[in-house]
């Protein structure tokens, strides 16, 4: 017994620590804690080959009470320890229990047993509080930001049930296990890693700033856990990360080799992991092969086995780090981007996984990391749609099965079983994969392969109520042809009902099955295809004599029509100018098909005129391209969709009808692409690539004919026409300033409500700029907001507003508009910067100069210069304003709201008085009579901390509108009341009132709707009284047309 006592006050920290160190001494033992209550305010340091044992995890408890500064860590360890059969409880905290890293000598060997942890460092504190601590979230794992940090040879973490406000877990081990533990993730990330590593039977569930997890593996079990619920930062459910390789030349033979150049290998093995690197042949002889390195000395390297094909000069070779062997088997992942091995894995497999709202799978061999041969079976995507798409865009796209990169190759995707909105994709070069006997349902497309993939085999794959069953495919893809015939026929809605009830079309498709048994290559498959779609083209004519859909007849013979090399068009409809342009339309037939001639047009359009091309005959495999003279009327923009009439024929069949075509594709700059600008600049920013949130001049008043100050005096608007880019550059206009910013400007016309899609700056995530749709922000320049944004204009002129940051060598704007396809063409267009003149929005009349003087209401005999007005109408509050107390501050409907219990937010500019203050205050709606609204004026540093009942105290001078507990208007002086008026005028829900707070030496004044409710002289006035702010409790009255003025004592 060293002095340890349960459910007292005292703290237990040194006794326990002295029985710690007892059995160190003694080179190793049990440190027993029997039933009870353990107070801590210190860490706990556990010697090696020493055992923290509890008598059960709910016997025994490890309380670690509240902290103004959180301990690094609560029990730490070298190597060679262990804690088991206890509870662990923390309020606030960094990290919980921790090891060693992997790379210190003798790492690991450590072993965490049925343990309960609650780490909250939110536990019991107030709003403000609260605010605080959450401000430092971290972003990655490491000791100090972990429930649990273990790192080294033969780490155990089993049986135990964590909660954590950081991040639950890091662990980096060789021979380790991770077995049935349940995790949640209240922040950062969690991290499992190493080599010969077990993670089975787990449940990780995170919170609303859950970051996700990071997986770096080699020879690693992953079985049978459930994951989700991740949301911060890229959110990923499972990956890995942060792929290297570098481009070497060998020479020498058997496992020896040279390279031609020195290397970093730290960067290459990764720093601290167990393995060293690999070489991968990509390209030329021997591609496809890779070798780990078991040695290396300077450029001197030693393989694990000699190759199968040696290289020669011409090889393309990447030393690079990887991931091997890692079985990721039978788990659950729900509610996150996506489940990945990202640009380092080798020798994956992923099987029976189920997903749910998670994005799906992929592996990702980017640019020149090699990732090869993943294996995906029996893998389920349930729910296909989730917050964001798989690879963080916005809108959310369809979950997939994927290989992606041009240094992918190898991949095999069978008996994937896809219930709705997802699809299986190859994209990008990607070399020998095979997808077999996949089942995809209820979803736009269902397979896609990029046509520049080489080497993709399609078997076997079963579509129900998919749209496009296959998409893609190049001229090394295979799939028989009588499969793929096959799949079109069964494309959800391509067929229409009274076509497919026909005896003869049943028969027709019967026959197809039959001939999938087929050699894809032979005669009989061929010439029994084209028979087959003769009898499918005569029941489609005999069921819809009068005419036949466009996408019908292309389900029926393979065609399609696309517009190619839009050069000529283009230009037209960028700038809505009309005119003649040649279409170029390429019409490609598939080689299982029927030599067939096509002629196409444009039926009449009002305003339109068209010289159709001459039909022609296409062969099974071939091609044409059309050139179809167009004109188009003014006033057309973007990318119109347009009828499009067809007429098909081959040897005993013919078929036509009508369809659509969208314009516009092909050429080097999208039309709906806006070129028409008005562009002010540069200002400065507070900090160098982003703009931060400050508010800049056009964020304030947005008016052509204004002049701004600016980085080198006074800037005005200035045009810009693009016309062979698709991005305003502004280092081309203003250079580069270190902190530069700058704003563009455009207006879109709309004849009716027409729903758009609008992108800034391509929607890259790393864009630094904020789009301001007629005054209202859709896109922020936070990494992971929204770069999208879909949304139905109205009749009427709308405005678009964007300021960009230069970031590093890029400052650039673009912006693209795309229009619904159901819109007529020129429902919507850009103006042209001669044009914008007539917009109202960018040409207010001009502001009436602002009341000052000694006229003013209630003058008092001053003579009032303003200082600063605001009328809150943005999506920020700048820097003018800084919260000092509270958080929940907002502008809303161009109002300024807060809604917390007691929050201060105050001008940054010091104020010497008399300082005077106006602004309507419109109450709530619902608005109770305990709500306080107050102006106050004190010391810079005596803002917060005022009580204004029970324990009073209190600084400065208050004039308050409300009170907590009776309908009044207070005036307080420090921490006394000395005045109280129940007349008011009161703040009323619903209504406007404008009100006047006036402190001048020795006189405060309140004024509400021209009735003065407080007055008082103060004999004593309190001096250095610089710091003007709002106060407000529970209000969510809303404040606007502020104005503050000064005048001389």
């Amino acid at each position: 017994d060293y002095g340890a006592r349960a459910n007292d006050i005292q703290d237990d920290t040194a006794t326990v620590q002295a029985a710690l160190d007892a059995a160190g001494q003694n080179g190793g033992g049990i440190v027993f804690l029997p039933r009870g209550r353990y107070l801590f305010d210190g860490t706990l340091t556990v010697p090696r080959y020493v055992l923290l044992r509890g008598e059960g995890a709910n016997l025994t408890t490890l309380h670690w009470r509240d902290r103004a500064m959180p301990l690094p860590v609560l029990i730490r360890g070298t190597n060679s320890f262990g804690v088991e059969d206890l509870t662990v409880l923390a309020h606030n905290h960094q990290g919980g229990i921790a090891s060693d890293s992997r790379d210190m000598p003798g790492a690991g060997h450590v072993f965490l047993r049925r343990l309960v942890m609650r780490l909250n460092r939110f536990e019991q504190v107030s709003h403000e509080e609260a605010l605080k601590r959450f401000v430092p979230l971290g972003t990655w794992a490491t000791p100090e930001t972990t429930a649990i940090y273990v790192a080294g040879e033969n780490v155990q973490v089993t049986d135990c049930d964590i909660s954590c406000s950081n991040g639950p877990f890091y662990m980096f081990a060789r021979h380790g296990l991770m077995r049935n533990n349940k995790f949640f993730q209240g922040g950062t990330s969690h991290i499992v890693s190493g080599e010969n590593t077990i993670f089975e039977d787990n449940v990780v569930t995170g919170g609303p700033v859950a970051r996700g997890g990071a997986e770096t593996l080699t020879r690693v079990y992953f079985a049978r856990n459930r994951i989700g619920s991740m949301s911060l930062h890229d959110a990923e459910l499972f990956t890995t990360d942060g792929g290297w390789r570098e481009e070497v030349k060998i020479s020498g033979e058997g496992t020896e080799f040279t390279l031609n150049k020195d290397v970093t290998w730290d960067r290459a093995r990764g720093v601290g992991s167990f393995h060293g690197g690999a070489l991968s042949i990509l390209r030329g002889k021997g591609a496809g092969q890779y070798r780990f390195i078991t040695a290396y000395k300077g450029r001197e390297i030693e393989l694990e086995r000699p190759w199968d094909i040696p290289p020669d000069d011409d090889s393309m070779i990447m030393l690079n780090r990887y991931e091997r062997q890692v079985l990721v088997v039978g788990n659950e992942f729900h509610d996150g981007t996506i489940v990945q091995s990202y640009t380092r894995g080798l020798e994956w497999v992923f099987a029976g996984n189920k997903l749910t709202r998670g994005g799906g799978i992929h592996n990702a061999g980017r640019g020149t990391n090699p990732n090869w041969y993943c294996q995906y079976f029996d893998n389920e995507i349930l729910v296909g749609s989730g917050f964001r798409g798989t690879w963080n865009e916005q809108p959310p796209g369809d979950s997939h099965l994927q290989v992606v990169g041009d240094a992918a190759r190898g991949a095999v995707f069978r008996r994937n079983a896809l219930h709705n909105n997802a699809h299986i994709s190859v994209a990008q070069v990607v070399r020998d994969v095979v997808i077999d006997g996949n089942t995809l349902m209820d979803a736009d497309v269902g397979i896609v392969v990029d046509p520049r993939s080489e080497g993709v085999l399609l078997a076997n794959n079963r579509f129900e109520r998919v749209v496009e069953p296959i998409a893609g495919l190049g001229p090394t893809s295979f799939i028989h042809p009588a499969e793929l015939y096959l799949a079109r026929l069964a494309a959800r809605d391509a067929v229409p009902e009274k076509v497919t009830a026909s005896a003869v079309w049943r028969a027709a498709c019967q026959r197809l099955e039959t001939l999938r048994q087929k050699p894809a290559g032979s005669a009989e498959v061929a010439e029994g295809i084209v028979a087959c779609q003769r009898e499918l083209i005569q029941a489609a004519t005999a069921a819809l004599p009068e005419e036949q859909p466009l996408r019908l007849a292309q389900t029926l013979t393979g065609l399609q029509v696309a517009e190619v090399g839009a050069s000529q068009l283009a230009p037209v409809l960028a700038g809505a100018v009309g005119g003649k342009a040649t279409v170029n339309l390429r019409v490609t037939l598939p080689e299982w098909s029927a030599p067939t001639t096509v002629a196409v047009g444009f039926p009449p359009l009002e305003g339109w005129e068209a010289e159709d091309p001459a039909p022609v005959e296409i062969k099974p495999g071939g091609d044409a391209t059309l050139k179809a003279g167009l004109t188009v009327p003014g006033g057309v923009w973007g990318k119109p969709t347009v009828p499009l009439a067809y007429r098909l024929a081959g040897e005993g069949w013919e078929l036509q009808g009508e369809g659509s075509l969208q314009l516009g594709h092909g050429g080097r700059v999208s039309p709906d692409m806006v070129t028409e600008w008005m562009v002010v600049g540069p200002f400065q920013s507070e900090r160098p690539a982003i703009l931060g949130e400050q508010v800049y001049p056009p964020e304030r008043r947005l008016d052509l004919k204004a002049s701004y100050p600016g980085i080198e005096g006074e800037v005005r608007w200035q045009p810009v026409k693009l016309t062979t880019a698709p991005a305003v550059d502004f280092t081309e206009l203003y250079g580069k300033p270190e902190k530069g910013v700058a704003f563009g400007v455009a207006a879109l016309r709309v004849k009716k409500p027409t729903a758009v899609a609008i992108t800034t700056n391509g929607g890259s995530t790393y864009a630094a700029g904020n789009t301001y749709l007629d005054g209202q922000i859709i896109g922020v320049s936070l990494r992971y907001g929204i770069r999208q944004v879909s949304t139905t204009l109205s009749p009427g002129d709308h405005v678009l507003l964007c300021g960009v940051a230069l970031n590093g060598e890029t400052w650039r704007l673009s912006v693209q508009v795309e229009v619904d396809p159901a819109a007529a063409p020129g429902d919507v267009v850009v103006l042209p910067v001669e044009q914008l003149s007539t917009v109202e929005l960018l040409n207010p009349p001009a502001a009436p100069p602002p009341p000052e003087g000694k006229n003013l209401a209630f003058a008092d005999g001053y003579d009032w210069k303003l200082v600063h007005q605001d009328d809150f109408d943005r999506n920020r509050l700048g820097t003018d304003w800084e919260a000092s107390e509270g958080s929940t501050w907002r502008l809303e409907e161009g109002r300024l709201l807060a809604g917390g219990a007691w929050e201060y937010l105050t001008f940054r500019e010091k104020l010497v008085p008399p300082v005077r203050v106006e602004a309507d205050i419109t109450g709530h709606e619902k608005r109770a009579r305990s709500w306080m609204n107050a102006f106050t004026l004190t010391r810079r540093s005596e803002v917060t901390g005022r009580k204004l009942w029970h324990d009073v105290r209190g600084w400065g001078y208050m004039l308050m509108l409300g009170w907590h507990d009776r309908q009044t208007n207070e005036l307080w002086r420090g921490a006394e009341e000395v005045q109280v008026s129940k007349e008011g005028p009161f703040i009323e829900p619903g209504r406007p009132s404008h009100v006047i707070a006036q402190f001048t030496p020795q006189r405060l004044l309140l004024v509400v709707d021209g009735k003065v409710s407080l007055d008082w002289k103060d004999p004593k006035w309190m001096e250095e009284q610089d710091a003007l702010s709002l106060f407000s409790a529970w209000s969510r009255d809303g404040i606007d047309n502020l104005r503050i003025y000064q005048a001389a004592p």
